[in-house]
């Protein structure tokens, strides 16, 4: 039975821009190959003539590549409007020399999946455009469910939170467009391996009954210790009631965690953080007060110093 557990505050809503496109393999690359040497995107290249063949794909994807770049912060606003700029994250992933430019790593799409789905991504307003994401991996409890379900708690959400008039339609083909893009095709042909969805890697939702789908929840292990590592201290800086400490609880049941984002159990996830000290060189510690497990900080308190851990720890999980 679907089951929700609490509301979103302040939360944007968006359920369209997609035209009913999953993510696909190098879009964000493609996208990305088309700023100048300043980093700036052209907003008018997505929409001009040469479209088509700027990006091989028709007019309808080419517009769905927008989104996905904007939806997963690899793109966002510029002080001219005229323009997109990418974001540190594009930059550090994509870049001819960068992390993972052809996205061969599934480090890559686990950090993907926590930019659509988690709170705390990089660049605050790329959330709004994947609302349906958002609700699924951080209210959603069911264990098992169907589209219907899904679309109905959706619709509650939205008649709860916004004034905004969304149609029936729009918000069933983001459901239909969320769920497409974690779930292999059972019947989709051999030679179509290009536009199988990037996500559906990850196998975090799988099909159950004809019509329904659960969430895998485990210890998620082809989830590298970088990336749950670079989640975990985004989250936490995002916090303000977080300081110096974060319990194992919030880490693995507040809405934006890594623990619900990711699927894993409060075992899983105290197995990532029993060795979180020997990864940060001791800068964060896993500890057990009083019969509470946490883990703390022990660094300074600027925010732009843990940060820089933060991305170390990103950049470690494409080490050789």
């Amino acid at each position: 039975m679907a089951a929700i557990m609490t509301d979103l505050d302040n939360i944007e809503l968006h359920f369209s821009g997609h035209e009913t496109f999953p993510l696909r393999n190098m879009w964000l690359k493609r996208v990305y190959d088309q700023a100048d040497i300043h980093g700036l995107v052209d907003k008018s290249i997505f929409a001009d003539e040469s479209a088509i063949v700027r990006f091989g794909v028709g007019k309808n994807m080419v517009s769905s590549m927008k989104h996905w770049a904007i939806a997963t912060g690899m793109l966002q606003e510029y002080k001219d409007s005229k323009y997109f700029e990418l974001s540190m994250l594009a930059k550090l992933l994509f870049s001819d020399n960068g992390l993972d430019p052809y996205s061969e790593n599934i480090a890559t799409t686990w950090l993907l999946h926590w930019q659509l789905a988690g709170l705390f991504g990089s660049g605050a307003a790329h959330r709004t455009k994947s609302t349906t994401w958002v609700l699924l991996f951080n209210l959603f409890i069911a264990t098992d469910f169907s589209n219907k379900d899904l679309l109905n708690i959706i619709r509650g959400f939205v008649s709860k939170n916004s004034n905004k008039n969304v149609s029936e339609n729009t918000l069933k083909r983001d459901v239909e467009v969320c769920l497409k893009s974690y779930t292999v095709l059972m019947d989709k042909p051999k030679f179509d391996d290009v536009s199988e969805p990037v996500l559906a890697e990850l196998g975090l939702i799988r099909p159950t009954l004809p019509g329904r789908f659960g969430f895998v929840r485990g210890k998620q292990e082809t989830l590298p210790d970088g990336i749950f590592d670079y989640c975990l201290i985004t989250f936490w800086l995002s916090n303000e009631n977080y300081q110096n400490a974060i319990s194992l609880n919030d880490i693995c049941h507040a809405k934006g965690s890594p623990g619900l984002i990711f699927k894993m159990d409060e075992d899983a996830v105290a197995e990532r953080l029993f060795n979180i000290a020997e990864r940060t060189q001791g800068k964060i510690n896993w500890v057990n007060t009083s019969g509470m497990y946490q883990v703390i900080r022990k660094m300074g308190k600027k925010e732009n110093t843990f940060f820089e851990l933060a991305i170390d720890r990103l950049k470690s999980s494409y080490n050789a």
